[in-house]
């Protein structure tokens, strides 16, 4: 069964889960775009108020996800990191993804693959870091890191383009690939036998979640597929980032269906709170409970 704690932690059977905040919950408006007071307050028995501001803007905070099974250790989205983006102001200060790796008890070193769930600057830049002769290096020295090819190509025509949500990949995807430490895959590429990558497109084309299967239990680590648990009871709310709204509206109204047959747990990447919620069924349909404070 699906065990719940006390800190960002879970685990799905033999699948262990660690969850590395890099931002903490900020108010964040127009993700999803046209919430409410009222909205949440329709769904209080699954909505924390402290999740939201008094003006109805959504508290959104950025994490990885850490999936540990085997003796294998998959991280899933590496957040900010600290590479500057032509057009953005500088981030106030260095990002504390790393160190608070180290704080689970992970090194660097100790991340066998990495999984970006889409490639833009906030899912992608600990990817690498400078280092002090001025090169490009991989900050997960001894990791695979796994690539969506229809991203990847997306993502290159994007940043040509100068959108500046893509403003990362050529500091934080293009130089691992480049020495053969990245690879292409499908976007329903199987990592580990639980492990897999789910196709989630819409916000952006190559977009995938990240869904572990175990005997135990289901768990999906949603990206940008979803960025506040709200749209687990709207799915048609929609982040001002979409690049095909219609399309992440379809994505999660399908997914939801899919769950209607069996309790999953939900890991938010940018959910507030915990950011690890069992999504169960009720008469209504679904209750988001939050499984670690």
């Amino acid at each position: 069964m699906l065990t719940r704690s006390h800190i960002p932690a879970s685990r799905v059977g033999h699948v262990s889960i660690i969850r590395i905040e890099e931002a903490d919950p900020v108010p964040t408006p127009g993700f999803p775009a046209g919430t409410t007071l009222d909205t949440y307050r329709r769904y209080s028995d699954s909505i924390d108020p402290r999740w939201y501001d008094s003006d109805g803007a959504p508290l959104l905070g950025m994490s990885g996800f850490v999936l540990s099974t085997g003796g294998v250790n998959v991280l899933v989205d590496t957040c900010n990191g600290d590479w500057p983006v032509a057009g953005l102001p500088p981030q106030p200060e260095a990002s504390p993804f790393v160190g608070r790796l180290r704080a689970a008890g992970l090194a660097p070193e100790d991340i066998h693959v990495v999984v970006n769930t889409h490639l833009h600057l906030d899912h992608v830049g600990c990817n690498t870091h400078e280092a002090a002769d001025g090169s490009v290096v991989a900050t997960f020295p001894n990791a695979e890191y796994l690539f969506v090819d229809t991203e990847w190509e997306w993502a290159q025509q994007s940043a040509a383009a100068g959108n500046p949500s893509c403003g990362r990949v050529d500091r934080a995807v293009a130089p691992l690939l480049e020495a053969g430490r990245g690879r292409l895959v499908s976007m329903d590429h199987r990592v580990t036998d639980e492990i897999a990558l789910l196709p989630t497109p819409g916000h952006t084309p190559g977009h995938v979640s990240v869904e572990v299967t175990t005997d135990a239990g289901s768990a999906v680590i949603t990206g940008d597929m979803m960025h506040h648990p709200i749209q687990l009871f709207e799915p048609g709310l929609c982040s001002l980032f979409e690049e095909d709204s219609d399309e992440a509206a379809r994505t999660r109204i399908a997914l939801l269906e899919r769950w209607r047959r069996r309790d999953v747990l939900l890991l938010g990447t940018h959910f507030p709170g915990s950011g690890i919620g069992l999504l169960e069924q009720d008469a209504r349909g679904f209750r988001y409970a939050e499984t670690a404070l």
